[in-house]
């Protein structure tokens, strides 16, 4: 019985080693997803980049009470980091003086 246990242990583990080595046929995104997300916006411009494209809500569209306080509280954070968190910070640096924000 204990014989059988490993022997479908071990088939099991070379079948899942053997799935997992293949090679993907497509290294590429699918076209027509790629095209039907950019067609939805009409404010983007058609161009291959479309799909890579984020364009982040204005600040203007933050709501008002705890949860528009608490986006506007993370986006200074990021933003002014050595204001917000300055016992963490050792410097004039911020968040997105490394990172893209």
């Amino acid at each position: 019985m204990r014989m059988n246990f490993q022997m479908i242990t071990l088939v099991l583990a070379i079948i899942f080693i053997i799935a997992g080595c293949q090679n993907s046929t497509n290294s590429e995104p699918n076209k027509q997803q790629t095209d039907e997300t950019s067609s939805g916006d009409a404010n983007v411009e058609n161009n291959e980049a479309d799909w890579l494209s984020h364009n982040p809500p204005s600040l203007d569209d933050v709501p008002e009470g705890p949860e528009g306080e608490a986006i506007l509280y993370g986006y200074n954070l990021v933003n002014e980091t050595n204001v917000y968190a300055s016992e963490y910070v050792g410097n004039q640096l911020s968040c997105t003086s490394c990172h893209a924000g």
